[in-house]
């Protein structure tokens, strides 16, 4: 009997979050005028890329963004991060998961349906924050396998807005 309890408690304990994470990913509400809002977080995000340029152009791209009504900016690591949907290591650490394995389109690891993405199959999308210990990089995430990491401010990498009021 308390084999079989404890089969029970590591089950639970094991499969809960991971069910709970796979389940929970209808927070998405897509608002009809090019603009997806996550009533998780409540964040306000632009539903289509804004292609691929390099940090600069990014962050004057997001800046000067026409979109909903609102005032657009290149989002934080930290919230870009929350956009990492079934690959719980890419949304705690820099560990990655198996490429291409994700539920989204091509394999990323964001909520299928959602977002509109017309780029390659890397999907590096380009993050404000800095990287500290180098002016010449800048944070980005790799929805190919849930990581994320830095590049080279120089390199193409794609864009998605958040609102500027967020």
């Amino acid at each position: 009997m308390k084999k079989g309890l404890l089969v029970v408690l590591i089950t639970l304990c094991l499969g809960i979050p991971t069910l709970y994470a796979e389940k929970n990913t209808a927070h998405y509400r897509k608002n009809g005028d090019g603009t997806v809002k996550d009533t998780k977080t409540g964040i306000l995000w632009q539903e289509k890329d804004g292609g691929e340029m390099n940090w600069e152009e990014a962050k004057s791209y997001c800046k000067n963004l026409k979109l909903g009504g609102q005032e657009w900016r290149l989002p934080s690591i930290e919230e870009l991060r929350t956009l990492v949907e079934g690959c719980k290591k890419g949304r705690i650490g820099g560990e990655y998961c198996a490429s291409y394995k994700g539920s989204g389109e091509k394999g990323f690891y964001w909520q299928k349906g959602v977002w509109d993405y017309q780029g390659d199959k890397y999907g590096f999308f380009w993050s404000s924050s800095p990287y500290i210990e180098s002016t010449a990089f800048a944070w980005v995430i790799h929805f190919y396998d849930g990581s994320f990491g830095y590049s080279f401010e120089t390199i193409k990498n794609f864009v998605r807005c958040t609102g500027a009021g967020q």
